[in-house]
């Protein structure tokens, strides 16, 4: 799931509750920031990396849901990890 929309609607606080519900159900649930992925794979891109982090990305299908919130502002360069630049 995707929730969009303006600043302010309870966007964060749904999916976290959605998230917490899952977890009650006894699945497997990942919280994480969308801010520490991007540098995690803007930091592996630096280090030739990339690939195997992509690897460890694919690896975690064990997640059956994952919450990813916005969590702070970010300042994003459009296309940076994945277009060479």
């Amino acid at each position: 799931m995707l929730f969009l929309g303006p600043p302010g609607v309870g966007k964060t606080r749904l999916s976290i509750a959605l998230g917490l519900k899952a977890c009650e159900k006894r699945k497997r649930v990942l919280f994480t920031y969308a801010n520490e992925l991007i540098e995690q794979l803007m930091a592996a891109k630096v280090n030739g990396l990339l690939p195997l982090m992509a690897l460890a990305i694919e690896q975690r299908k064990k997640w059956e849901l994952r919450v990813i919130t916005k969590g702070v502002k970010i300042k994003w360069e459009r296309g940076a990890i994945f277009n060479g630049n």
